[in-house]
């Protein structure tokens, strides 16, 4: 691959990390698998000042050999536009088609896709799909919107010359949110019950407000929930982006790992939330169980260690991320349906606090930053 192509994502269970060196964008995912040889597979690369996203159903195609399949066709299509002019999701589907196409793989596979592209110059988003997927979603702070899909395959028994790839264009401004998803979520079953796309819908619908990777979360625990200890009987990928909101007003505090600075970071950022949000209160023993966690546990008490503490002032959202120097840890089991009260005690009672005090709460990959959000008074 090209080194000017950056690989961001990479068929990790986990919420991603945004773009390197890009304050503008913002990355969240989710997959559940059935097991992790099958399934679905997703990307997220950037190529200068694009960013090209992808969910892919393998069907009954080799995983390994799609997910490299379709690298190298992505990579070869954005080498030979070069600085010409910008990709779009079309363009990119359809020769990704003609590749698939020439491979002379058998009629009997094919591959479904849902691909968009986002242009950082002008914030311009294309989208284009192939295959059976739920209606991507364009989240605003006044709504929802569902955007169309097409249901056809990639496949080799498609004809070229008649084939077109249908691409919406849809301008980004500061605070939107575009989600695509598989059709998972409608096939997810429980004592004969469906998980249902009406269910994805309300949760989105209901936290529109919310950052991508917060909105992503409450998916996520309430999937999590619904499922309870069985396994999941879909496969679930779902992948956002967000063009983040205008920062109204920001601070950034540094602290050692003594505790002798505790109270008066604690102040700084409850005059953030006492103006702000409701039940501030609350989110401020959240704060503290945060903080103690990062001096305790993630820089394990050193001094010379830093906690570092961001506040950020949205329109809709006070955002609050404590980040130390540790190695981090596993978030994900600690926070794991089936662990969450076994683990009521030391770190896990903190993070489950904050949890419950805030209205999303979630980690980096390695775990050692945190981010607390609390939606604002109207």
């Amino acid at each position: 691959m090209n080194d000017s192509i950056i690989s961001i994502a990479d068929n990790k269970q986990v919420l991603l990390e945004d773009l390197p060196g890009n304050n503008d964008l913002s990355i969240g995912v989710y997959q559940q698998l059935i097991k992790e040889s099958s399934g679905d597979i997703y990307n997220v690369i950037e190529f200068k000042n694009q960013v090209i996203a992808y969910i892919a159903d393998v069907k009954d195609n080799d995983k390994n050999l799609v997910d490299a399949f379709l690298k190298e066709m992505i990579s070869d299509f954005l080498e030979k536009k070069g600085d010409k002019s910008a990709v779009t999701a079309g363009q990119t589907l359809k020769f990704i088609q003609q590749k698939y196409a020439e491979k002379k793989v058998s009629e009997n596979h094919c591959i479904s896709i849902a691909l968009f592209v986002l242009n950082e110059n002008n914030m311009e988003l294309t989208y284009s799909n192939a295959g059976i997927y739920l209606p991507p979603m364009l989240i605003k702070e006044d709504g929802v919107t569902l955007i169309k899909s097409q249901e056809r395959d990639l496949s080799a028994a498609i004809d070229l010359e008649n084939y077109e790839c249908n691409e919406r264009k849809i301008k980004l401004k500061p605070g939107d949110k575009f989600l695509v998803m598989n059709d998972g979520f409608r096939e997810e079953t429980k004592a004969g019950e469906k998980y249902g796309r009406n269910k994805l819908e309300q949760i989105v619908e209901e936290n529109k407000k919310l950052p991508i990777k917060g909105i992503v979360n409450k998916i996520k625990m309430d999937y999590k929930q619904y499922i309870a200890s069985n396994h999941c009987s879909a496969n679930i990928t779902l992948l956002g982006i967000e063009y983040c909101p205008k920062i109204n007003n920001q601070d950034v505090i540094s602290l050692t790992s003594d505790f002798s600075e505790l109270d008066e970071v604690k102040e700084k950022v409850k005059d953030f939330l006492d103006i702000n949000c409701l039940e501030f209160e609350k989110v401020m023993i959240g704060f503290h169980e945060v903080l103690v966690n990062a001096i305790e546990h993630g820089n394990s008490k050193v001094k010379d260690k830093i906690v570092k503490v961001t506040i950020l002032d949205t329109d809709d959202y006070v955002k609050i991320i404590v980040e130390d120097e540790g190695t981090g840890f596993d978030w994900n089991k600690l926070l794991d349906e089936e662990e969450i009260y076994d683990n009521w005690r030391d770190s896990g009672r903190g993070l489950r606090i904050a949890e419950l005090a805030c209205d999303s709460i979630y980690y980096n990959v390695t775990g050692n930053k945190v981010s607390l959000i609390k939606e604002k008074v109207n």
